[in-house]
């Protein structure tokens, strides 16, 4: 008989740091059904953005997040692949790593609409357009129509939908309130480790 084929789903970002926004969208898919884990990836420098925060730092703020989840049934792991490339991120690449290594997996990445609407100009935009299985979130563009290969999330309800980490960066670097913009725990760690402070 033949091996049943797992659904995973991927969120990465850069996390720096990890918001409430993230958290939300982790809560939804730790809860949808008919998928058997999550992953979440860091993902290191990319072409078009360098990432603002060691990582160790962000390892430690990821694991904070993920332990606001232990107690939930569907596993949720933290993958590093992303992290030790010594060469620009790029999901094209991540994608075939992930299918070469677990070629019995299907993987859902995540996305907001507005980073979805430009995959046709990603590294293999094309080839990832048609093949990527996505589920999306429903930002600021244009919305693709459902597929095979593209799902939806829900919104995030209003308060969470425009919290980014660059508001929680430029906060703290110019000493403006945040930790509504953040977990306690995570808000605990910047604090700590005076992390972005001017």
């Amino acid at each position: 008989m033949p091996t049943q084929s797992k659904n995973i789903i991927v969120f990465g970002g850069g996390f720096c740091p990890p918001t409430l926004a993230h958290e939300a969208i982790l809560h939804q898919c730790m809860q949808l059904n008919g998928y058997d884990e999550v992953w979440l990836v860091p993902s290191g420098d990319r072409t078009d953005k360098t990432m603002s925060l060691p990582h160790a730092d962000r390892l430690a703020l990821l694991k904070i997040v993920c332990d606001t989840f232990a107690s939930h049934t569907r596993p949720l792991r933290l993958i590093q692949d992303e992290l030790l490339r010594t060469v620009p991120t790029e999901t094209y690449d991540t994608y075939k790593a992930f299918i070469a290594r677990h070629p019995t997996i299907k993987f859902w990445f995540v996305f907001g609409t507005d980073s979805y609407a430009t995959i046709r100009q990603w590294y293999n935009g094309d080839y990832l357009a048609e093949h990527l299985p996505v589920l999306l979130i429903e930002r600021a563009a244009k919305v693709p129509s459902p597929s095979k290969h593209v799902r939806f999330l829900r919104p995030l309800p209003a308060p969470l939908c425009h919290i980014s980490s660059t508001q929680v960066r430029e906060a703290l670097t110019q000493s403006r309130p945040y930790t509504h913009l953040v977990s306690p725990e995570v808000a605990t760690y910047l604090e700590l480790h005076h992390l972005f402070k001017p």
